[in-house]
C-alpha cells in the first residue's frame, strides 16, 4: 500500500503535529493512524517535546516507551499503552487509555475519565480517539 500525506486540518493535535514534522500517516487494519517518517514507522502518535520529536506506540503488543529521534529514553512510562502526550504548566503528561493514569515528571496521578482526560493545570480536555477505548 502506498503511503500518502493526509489533510489534517481538523485532525487531533498529535496528527497535526505529525504532519508538521513531515510524517506521513496511513491506517492500519483497524483504521488507526500509524506515522511514518522517511518510510520508517515512528509510532502511532508523535509530538514535539523539549528533548526532541517523540513517537508513542499504541499497538497493544508494543511496549509503552517514549522514543526520541529513534532512541528509547527512560524506562516504561506506563504499564499500558499510551494514548496521548500533552504539555501542561507542570510538565509533560503521558495519558494512558488503559488505567486512566497520567505521568508528569515521573509522578503518577489520577486523571478524570477515559475518553476525555482533563489536564486541570490548563483546563484543557484531551480527547482520546474512540478506537482506543
Amino acid at each position: 500500500m502506498r503511503m500518502k500525506t493526509v489533510d489534517l486540518t481538523d485532525a487531533p493535535l498529535h496528527y497535526a503535529v505529525a504532519c508538521m514534522l513531515g510524517a506521513q500517516l496511513k491506517p492500519n487494519s483497524i483504521g488507526a493512524q500509524h506515522a511514518y517518517l522517511n518510510g520508517k514507522y515512528i509510532g502511532g502518535f508523535i509530538t514535539r517535546t523539549e528533548r526532541g520529536n517523540v513517537a508513542m506506540p499504541h499497538d497493544v503488543f508494543a511496549p509503552s516507551r517514549v522514543v526520541v529521534h529513534g532512541a528509547e529514553i527512560g524506562e516504561r512510562i506506563l504499564d499500558d499503552q499510551l494514548a496521548s502526550l500533552q504539555r501542561t504548566e507542570t510538565g509533560w503528561y503521558a495519558i494512558s487509555n488503559g488505567d486512566q493514569r497520567a505521568v508528569a515528571h515521573g509522578e503518577t496521578m489520577r486523571v478524570a475519565g477515559l475518553r476525555a482526560a482533563v489536564c486541570a493545570q490548563l483546563g484543557e480536555t484531551i480527547d482520546i480517539p474512540a478506537w482506543l477505548v
